[in-house]
């Protein structure tokens, strides 16, 4: 609930943006106030003042926001507040942000909160913000009646809301004995085949079985001080096999790192996708943003959309798929995935981007298992020497199988 002071002109309730009439002449000392509260919050309570944070002591209902009063707030009836002066505010320190409960826990949804967003639910019974909030139901933190929801389902009254603790981040990643296809080595940079499955770096869901686990065992340590990602200065979806460069130390890393931020990286990746393109050469240059309903995926339609740009070479034809050469030139997360769905032609076995209506004349591709899609080449220039460096992967044995069951012969 959120009740609002409008300067000069009285006390206003309602919620934000919505204004009632004044309940009483607004002294002169008192600026804008936000107060939030839930039912049973006992005072003080955290009352927001322009822009800084200020602790109201004490509230008419004995200290305490009742659910008749939360109603009040949401209907403009609302109800009167402590004043506090200017110089009073100045010499207030910032009200802590109230902190998320750790541990399991359940709440039923009160008939006040029914039709309410679930993440403004959320926010309101664990004292989070609302982006917080939002965070943990993207995360798989909170479930509806024992499923998972999103940020914008509207809550019935009744239905239980369980908030799941957050798991806890390891701190350093542990070293595995994972083997690891080494295309190129020298003491400064590393290069590997990285196949078809494998995650590059540690992640919530997923912190055992990566490459920087099969890193930390092979060279037994690393000074860099990226605990989680030691390295690692791009990345290949998990599904996506091919050349993944490394950096063996901190200089390196940073040198490459750059290279990548300056776009004078050049990758080359194979793809096999649905349909005929329209011309043998080409260039994508939607913009890429978040999804604006499924913050899980990326999308050409986002309403922050950042320059994206992918260049294509068609390889190879057969019946209703081709082979493409891509050419990224910038490294947006799913970029190719999604700028080749976005002009009708999506990478074969993308379960996220793909179409099975676009190969339903072709079972065979409908069948492959994953996105056919291979990282083929890397070329940089070398940290410590500058010399140009370009390093090919093989395909993997699926994607070359692929290739042949269909027809395709890469040129």
């Amino acid at each position: 609930m959120c009740g609002i002071i409008k300067p000069d002109s009285g006390y206003q309730y309602g919620r934000a943006g919505q204004f009632v009439k004044p309940l009483t002449a607004m002294p002169p000392d008192v600026r804008f106030y936000s107060l939030r509260g839930t039912v049973g919050s006992p005072a003080p309570f955290t009352a927001k003042i322009s822009n800084c944070s200020k602790t109201i002591p004490k509230h008419p209902s004995n200290g305490l926001l009742t659910e008749e009063e939360l109603s009040y707030g949401r209907t403009g009836r609302g109800f009167p507040v402590s004043r506090v002066s200017e110089r009073e505010e100045s010499n207030s320190p910032p009200a802590p942000t109230p902190p998320v409960p750790t541990g399991r826990q359940r709440f039923v949804v009160t008939p006040t909160q029914a039709g309410q967003r679930l993440d403004r639910v959320v926010a309101s019974i664990t004292g989070a913000t609302r982006s917080h909030a939002k965070r943990l139901i993207e995360a798989g933190c909170v479930q509806v009646t024992g499923a998972g929801k999103k940020a914008g389902y509207c809550v019935h009254a009744g239905e239980e809301i369980d908030i799941l603790p957050v798991p806890e981040t390891p701190p350093t990643a542990i070293p595995q004995e994972i083997p690891l296809e080494v295309l190129y080595e020298d003491e400064y940079v590393m290069a590997i085949n990285k196949p078809a499955g494998m995650v590059v770096h540690p992640a919530p869901g997923q912190w055992q079985g990566t490459v920087v686990n099969a890193l930390l065992f092979r060279w037994g340590r690393t000074d860099s001080p990226h605990t989680l990602r030691p390295g690692i200065v791009h990345r290949l979806d998990k599904d996506t096999s091919g050349v993944l460069l490394i950096a063996k130390d901190s200089f390196t890393q940073e040198q490459l790192a750059r290279q990548f931020k300056e776009r004078r990286v050049q990758k080359t990746y194979i793809a096999v996708v649905a349909g005929r393109l329209p011309t043998p050469r080409g260039e994508i240059t939607l913009p890429i943003g978040r999804h604006p309903v499924d913050r899980k995926k990326m999308s050409v339609r986002a309403r922050r959309g950042r320059e994206a740009v992918s260049r294509y070479q068609v390889v190879a034809e057969s019946n209703d798929v081709s082979l493409v050469r891509l050419f990224p030139e910038t490294g947006r997360t799913h970029q190719l995935r999604v700028h080749l769905a976005a002009i009708g032609h999506p990478i074969v076995g993308d379960p996220v981007y793909g179409s099975r209506s676009a190969l339903k004349h072709h079972a065979r591709a409908v069948t492959f298992p994953r996105q056919a899609l291979h990282a083929e080449a890397i070329c940089f220039s070398h940290p410590a020497t500058g010399v140009p460096l370009t390093i090919h992967a093989p395909y993997p044995e699926d994607f070359a199988r692929f290739l042949r069951e269909l027809h395709l012969r890469v040129q």
